[in-house]
């Protein structure tokens, strides 16, 4: 018997490890990227705060920048948005803002299709500029490092429950193929199957080919019924 038959037949647990070590894996990289494209971007974002900056709020009231108008453009993931400064007035006509987000002396308005949000200015706010490089680079980290253990214990919960969805559908193929697995067997079964797709599926889509959420749930599939034919094949032998 080899190794793979031994350890669905004879081996401990249910194969959560795996499954563990695999959300681990994607969720590394999720934050591996979510850093290199954060700090990528830590230049173009300095720029912008150079064009914004300073302001300052003094008793519900833009104090600086004086009398100024201003329009930055924000590139966001698909069209950015527009922050326009204009210290010459106290309120925005919202009727035709275009999307986007508004100061005036006396409040801010967020603009985002039929949506308007006013809120009134009422606490004393200070923003110099300056250098911030270190801390967009702070907030990049730290976002990357929570988003990394959220992503492996969503991912793990994910995995799992597929696990046990396929663990069910072990009960009429070992039928099918003359045997009979318990709850432990098939969830062990089903964790490396779910395992060797979903390193597959990632493999593939950081070269040349992306597969689909069906495609990956039929990829289990077929690592499924290659794993029983193998434990039948190993059986005889």
């Amino acid at each position: 018997m080899n190794r793979f038959a031994k350890y669905i037949t004879e081996g401990q647990g249910i194969g959560a490890k795996f499954l563990f070590a695999l959300a681990l894996l994607l969720a590394l990289h999720l934050g591996w990227v979510i850093k290199n494209n954060g700090m990528q971007f830590i230049p173009q974002a300095q720029a912008i705060s150079d064009q914004l900056l300073p302001i300052k709020v003094e008793n519900s009231v833009v104090t600086v920048p004086q009398n100024m108008t201003k329009n930055v453009f924000i590139p966001m993931a698909k069209q950015g948005i527009t922050f326009s400064i204009d210290t010459t007035r106290d309120s925005f006509d919202i009727n035709g803002l275009k999307d986007g987000v508004y100061l005036s002396r006396k409040a801010i308005y967020t603009v985002s299709g039929q949506q308007v949000k006013v809120n009134q200015l009422t606490e004393n706010l200070d923003i110099p500029k300056g250098d911030y490089r270190g801390f967009f680079a702070k907030i990049i980290n730290w976002t990357a490092f929570f988003m990394v253990l959220a992503a492996s214990g969503l991912l793990f919960l994910f995995y799992l429950a597929i696990t046990l969805a396929y663990s069910l559908l072990l009960v009429p193929v070992a039928r099918i193929a003359g045997r009979s697995y318990n709850f432990d067997q098939r969830m062990r079964l089903s964790a490396a199957a779910v395992t060797a797709a979903v390193l597959l599926r990632w493999i593939l889509s950081g070269l040349v080919y992306t597969i689909s959420f069906p495609g990956l749930l039929l990829l289990i599939v077929v690592f499924q019924g290659l794993s029983v034919l193998q434990l039948v094949k190993s059986e005889k032998a």
